[in-house]
Protein backbone atom coordinates (compact mmCIF):
# COMPACT_ATOMS: atom_id res chain seq x y z
CA UNK A 1 0.00 0.00 0.00
CA UNK A 2 1.15 3.70 -0.93
CA UNK A 3 -0.26 6.96 -1.20
CA UNK A 4 2.17 10.10 -2.77
CA UNK A 5 1.74 13.62 -1.20
CA UNK A 6 3.13 16.64 -2.07
CA UNK A 7 6.51 17.84 -0.10
CA UNK A 8 6.82 21.49 -1.13
CA UNK A 9 9.93 22.29 -2.82
CA UNK A 10 11.17 18.49 -2.61
CA UNK A 11 8.31 17.76 -4.96
CA UNK A 12 6.48 14.87 -3.24
CA UNK A 13 7.50 12.07 -0.38
CA UNK A 14 6.03 8.60 -0.46
CA UNK A 15 4.69 6.63 2.30
CA UNK A 16 3.93 3.07 2.17
CA UNK A 17 3.49 -0.27 4.11
CA UNK A 18 6.80 -1.52 6.02
CA UNK A 19 5.59 -4.80 6.48
CA UNK A 20 5.98 -8.54 5.35
CA UNK A 21 3.05 -10.27 4.38
CA UNK A 22 2.62 -13.73 4.79
CA UNK A 23 0.53 -15.69 2.62
CA UNK A 24 -0.25 -19.62 2.42
CA UNK A 25 -0.45 -21.76 -0.57
CA UNK A 26 -3.54 -21.63 -1.27
CA UNK A 27 -2.51 -17.73 -1.98
CA UNK A 28 -4.82 -16.71 1.57
CA UNK A 29 -2.96 -14.08 3.54
CA UNK A 30 -2.36 -15.22 7.06
CA UNK A 31 -0.49 -12.35 8.24
CA UNK A 32 1.43 -9.85 8.53
CA UNK A 33 4.97 -9.16 10.35
CA UNK A 34 5.25 -5.80 10.84
CA UNK A 35 8.37 -3.48 10.76
CA UNK A 36 10.44 -4.06 13.92
CA UNK A 37 8.80 -7.25 14.70
CA UNK A 38 11.59 -8.71 16.15
CA UNK A 39 13.27 -11.73 14.82
CA UNK A 40 12.22 -14.34 17.70
CA UNK A 41 8.52 -13.28 17.38
CA UNK A 42 8.70 -13.48 13.69
CA UNK A 43 10.08 -16.76 13.87
CA UNK A 44 7.40 -17.92 16.46
CA UNK A 45 4.92 -16.77 14.23
CA UNK A 46 6.44 -18.63 11.30
CA UNK A 47 6.58 -21.65 13.44
CA UNK A 48 3.10 -21.37 14.46
CA UNK A 49 1.66 -20.89 10.63
CA UNK A 50 3.88 -24.04 9.70
CA UNK A 51 2.47 -26.23 12.75
CA UNK A 52 -1.21 -25.16 11.49
CA UNK A 53 -0.61 -26.28 7.93
CA UNK A 54 0.26 -29.68 9.58
CA UNK A 55 -2.95 -29.54 11.79
CA UNK A 56 -1.20 -27.74 14.51
CA UNK A 57 -2.74 -24.62 17.16
CA UNK A 58 -3.39 -21.49 15.55
CA UNK A 59 -1.45 -18.82 14.76
CA UNK A 60 -0.97 -16.79 18.14
CA UNK A 61 -0.52 -12.82 16.72
CA UNK A 62 -4.12 -12.81 16.37
CA UNK A 63 -4.38 -11.44 12.80
CA UNK A 64 -7.29 -13.87 11.80
CA UNK A 65 -6.36 -15.92 8.55
CA UNK A 66 -10.45 -15.70 7.49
Amino acid sequence: MAEKRPAGNAGYTLDHTAGVFLFDGGGRLRGVAPFGQSAADLRSDLASLLAEGAGGQAWRSGFPAN
